[in-house]
């Protein structure tokens, strides 16, 4: 938005709450705090407020932000302002000259015109970054701090930490990921249960071995130990439990009539010579055989379709 056109939006605002005595004052030649002058009345202190604000929100409106407002408690008169900022974008490297600014002031105190000196300042700068063109650097010794220049200066520790940061961060992605893939490799792991010679063994291979050894030299206490970890372990999941929910689920009486024989057996300390787990063992891989086998129908049967 233009300068007049900024100028003609106050007029706008004004005329809508119905200002008074709108005068429009050019002072481009005067001044050089600012280029118009808008002047206007109003019929009552609200009156004045309201006016004030209108012009406010019309200027926020169109994007544009006040720098300021002053009289509007009372609502006697009031003061609105704006200012425009420049930036300066160096394309080559040298010396900037900010010019001295003077500017007259009425000292309404004492009666007289005064004046507001800016003395002329010099400063060294570099190419804007959002220059193309490539100029030639000033010394060394002749470099602003960054405040001024407005060139950030590169930190070479930065550079190295942030690489440093990176490369820790990949190494330590990476033995996550090694973790996971290990993690979901391996076996399960069981808690070992000593087997009859007092050695652990977590193989149900091995277990049922050692079983099969305690039931055919009647060591009912090994082999109740033995065949309770089995059923904890390897047992279907269904089956898993304690030995007489084992028995109970398998559905074999022959097999249910050797678990309950070792129960009685299995505490006793004089059971070796007594208990005869041949009878057991033959029970228990009979069973298997039959869980582990698929049911063939037999030839010649008939289907529930045509049953007669």
């Amino acid at each position: 938005m233009t300068i007049d056109q900024l100028k003609q939006l106050a007029i706008d605002a004004l005329e809508d709450l119905k200002a008074e005595d709108i005068t429009v004052l050019d002072v481009k030649d005067k001044t050089t705090v600012t280029d118009w002058v808008i002047v206007a009345t109003g019929s009552s202190s609200r009156h004045v407020k309201s006016i004030a604000n209108n012009v406010l929100a019309a200027v926020k409106q169109a994007g544009k932000q006040p720098l300021g407002s002053e009289g509007e408690d009372d609502g006697e008169w009031v003061l609105g302002h704006k200012e425009f900022r420049y930036a300066v974008v160096p394309e080559v490297a040298g010396e900037l000259v900010l010019p001295e600014i003077r500017l007259d002031w009425w000292d309404t105190v004492a009666n007289h015109q005064r004046t507001a000196v800016l003395p002329e300042h010099r400063v060294n700068v570099l190419p804007s970054e959002l220059s193309q063109s490539v100029g030639i650097q000033p010394p060394a010794a002749s470099v602003m701090p960054d405040s001024l220049t407005g060139v950030p200066a590169v930190n070479t520790n930065t550079q190295d930490n942030a690489i440093l940061w990176k490369v820790t961060t990949a190494v330590f992605a990476l033995l996550w990921l090694l973790t996971l893939f290990f993690y979901f490799r391996r076996r399960p792991v069981i808690t070992a249960v000593p087997g009859t010679n007092g050695s652990i063994s977590l193989d149900e291979k091995d277990l049922l071995k050692q079983f099969q050894r305690a039931c055919q030299t009647g060591d009912a206490s090994s082999a109740r130990k033995d065949l309770a970890q089995w059923i904890r372990h390897y047992a279907p999941k269904s089956m898993r439990g304690s030995m007489r929910d084992f028995g109970l689920a398998c559905g074999e009486p022959a097999l249910q009539a050797g678990i309950a024989e070792l129960d009685v057996y299995g505490f006793a300390d004089d059971s070796n010579g007594v208990w005869k787990g041949d009878v057991l063992w033959s029970a228990f891989k009979t069973w298997q055989r039959q869980v582990h086998s698929p049911r063939k129908p037999k030839v010649g049967s008939k289907p529930d379709l045509y049953n007669t």
